[in-house]
């Protein structure tokens, strides 16, 4: 409407009237973003009680552990005390393992009170860092490899303590973090190098040839030239990641050939992300709905941009970052197609502003946004919703609105169910 009323001022030549049309036009359009932006921000507060009381679930329980416990050793030491008088749960000097129940159970190789606690008060039995879990065993080098940057001889002990400490935590969707044992790595010593480091974590399944990183990173050099820049690259690559363990060596060469040591524990974001939304994937295929949107949800938030987005005039990730952005929007598609159809609109907006952030093309969210807008009786937004899609499908790719989205349109003019 109001859209009209600034192209018939337009086609008045009266351009003071057009001109205040178009700025009154613009300001509408900040005042409908705003509002999607307080929906977003709702619903966030939404998720946030409710972990927080999930959260409170977890501690109640964890607290009715305890208590089932410590009542157990009560009896114990009850029954322990009337059988042999005299004695105690309390450990003595030389018990480094902390107190034993020392009953018939213990004798008989059942564990002990002190070990069940144990057995509750591991961090696997109270679940922790999301990052943590995700997080694979360390695999073994097989022993007739010899790792450069790690003397052969040195004690056992040196290499236990250097190979427990490395794990990396790598974020590539959005802005590119990498945390060594939850320390920053930020002080690269190469720009390339932190390049290589990249190529070498997507491509952790198979070494890499060291010409293919020479074109890849210096197309345009010679052979000679490039070879040395990669030398130099790995060089400063080394030098960084070893900042935290000098004497581990993180990155190996063998066979021509470059790879992280498969010593490493190794997170990314980008392999969890793919990993939940296949699951989610095939719990749909399986019928299981809501195992399926389950996974979705834990997919969503790990994505936090477009995967290697500060690589922009790089061509190898170019491929996976298409995959990754169009699994997002299929993953965010049958979000807010899930909420739409159990009438929570706010979390089908939050969603559908979400497609439109990373595609603002897409027509189906809009769609769908024109839907949520109607059916709370926001006419007007959803009146608004079309008309934005038609500027943006103009403007960006110079083609009219479908017929779906038209006809959907209509149905809201006539105020009829979206």
């Amino acid at each position: 409407m109001l859209r009209d009323a600034r192209v018939t001022g337009e086609g008045a030549g009266d351009a003071t009237a057009a001109s205040l049309l178009d700025v009154t036009y613009q300001i509408c359009l900040a005042c409908i973003r705003n509002h999607s932006e307080a929906a977003w921000h709702l619903h966030a507060h939404h998720e946030i009680a409710q972990r927080e009381q999930e959260l409170k679930q977890q501690l109640r329980a964890f607290l009715d552990a305890l208590r089932i416990l410590f009542s157990s050793l009560l009896a114990e030491q009850t029954s322990t005390s009337e059988a042999t008088p005299g004695t105690s749960l309390e450990a003595s000097p030389e018990d480094d393992q902390g107190p034993r129940a020392r009953d018939a159970g213990e004798a008989a190789g059942q564990p002990s009170v002190w070990q069940r606690l144990q057995e509750v008060l591991r961090p696997e039995s109270r679940g922790h860092w999301p990052v943590r879990e995700a997080i694979p065993g360390p695999v073994r080098l097989p022993e007739s490899w010899e790792a450069p940057g790690l003397e052969t001889d040195a004690p056992v002990e040196a290499r236990e303590e250097a190979l427990s400490s490395a794990l990396f935590v790598v974020y590539c969707l959005g802005p590119f973090r990498v945390y060594v044992n939850d320390q920053p790595v930020e002080d690269w010593q190469s720009r390339r190098g932190k390049s290589i480091f990249k190529y070498l974590v997507t491509h952790r399944e198979r070494p890499t040839p060291k010409e293919v990183l020479m074109e890849l990173f210096w197309p345009d050099s010679l052979p000679d030239a490039a070879r040395n820049n990669l030398n130099v690259a790995i060089y400063g690559l080394r030098q960084t990641l070893r900042q935290d363990n000098p004497a581990f060596p993180h990155v190996l060469f063998q066979d021509d050939c470059y790879f992280l040591n498969p010593e490493l524990q190794v997170w990314t974001d980008f392999e969890a992300f793919l990993e939940h939304f296949e699951t989610a994937q095939e719990w749909e295929l399986r019928g299981d709905l809501a195992a399926a949107i389950r996974a979705y949800q834990t997919a969503d938030p790990l994505y936090q941009g477009e995967f290697m987005e500060e690589d922009r005039y790089e061509d190898w990730p170019i491929a996976l970052r298409e995959r990754f952005r169009e699994a997002y929007l299929q993953l965010l598609d049958r979000l807010s197609s899930f909420h739409l159809d159990r009438a929570d609109y706010t979390a089908c907006a939050t969603a559908c502003n979400k497609m439109l952030h990373v595609d603002n093309c897409h027509e189906g969210a809009h769609r769908r946004l024109m839907r949520c807008y109607s059916r709370q009786g926001q006419r007007y937004l959803a009146l608004r919703q079309y008309y934005l899609c038609v500027e943006t499908l103009r403007r960006e790719l110079d083609v009219d609105v479908s017929q779906s989205t038209l006809d959907l349109y209509e149905r809201i003019q006539r105020r009829q169910r979206a």
